[in-house]
């Protein structure tokens, strides 16, 4: 949902955000529909149970919720022990299932008008690199092709096989393309600057 509050922040603060560089499906961008895990998690009663059976009851089983949001497993089993212990113990925070409730229920119950809508999207002046893994859970990258093509300067760009977390699946390849992104932006910025100044 990062990627949500990231866009929405640039809309606000244009003068504050360079580009955004989206990993994942970014939240309520053009989704007309709620994926099905997060409807199950707004229905009363049913959302508490939906949140234990997300949290792990140790730290052998914190790769669970990888696998449900589309991860490779070649990828899941070479991540280190200790990656295992840090999600089990974020997962195990006092309030953590209180919390991501909230969120979510907030997030995808219409009433809010939380989702960033086609009118929205063609408002933003910033670029906009999508880096989607195409075996992404809560959306396809067809919908990412959508979101490019409605931004001013949208691109998107898939990892093959990777989940909702691409960086996990390819970390080179996801490195690689944000670190192209910030080093074309820097020089976008110094160009920038050299013309401001010649006048």
């Amino acid at each position: 949902m990062g990627a949500h509050w990231a866009t929405w922040f640039a809309l606000a603060y244009p003068d504050r955000v360079q580009q955004l560089i989206l990993l994942g499906n970014p939240g309520r961008m053009l989704m007309t529909k709620t994926p099905t895990l997060l409807k199950m998690a707004m229905i009363p009663g049913l959302g508490k149970w939906f949140m234990k059976r997300q949290i792990p009851k140790s730290a052998k089983r914190a790769w669970g919720p990888l696998h449900r949001m589309g991860t490779d497993p070649a990828a899941v089993s070479a991540l280190p022990q200790s990656f295992a212990d840090c999600v089990y113990a974020f997962d195990h925070l006092p309030n953590y299932q209180l919390a991501t409730l909230s969120l979510l229920r907030t997030m995808n119950q219409e009433k809010y008008h939380n989702a960033l809508k086609e009118s929205q999207l063609r408002e933003l002046s910033v670029p906009m690199t999508l880096i989607w893994g195409t075996n992404d859970t809560f959306a396809n990258p067809e919908l990412g092709q959508e979101i490019a093509a409605v931004v001013q300067h949208g691109e998107l760009l898939t990892v093959n096989g990777a989940g909702h977390e691409p960086w996990i699946d390819d970390p080179k390849k996801v490195g690689t393309i944000v670190r192209l992104r910030l080093k074309e932006n820097h020089l976008r910025a110094a160009v920038s600057q050299t013309s401001a100044n010649e006048w």
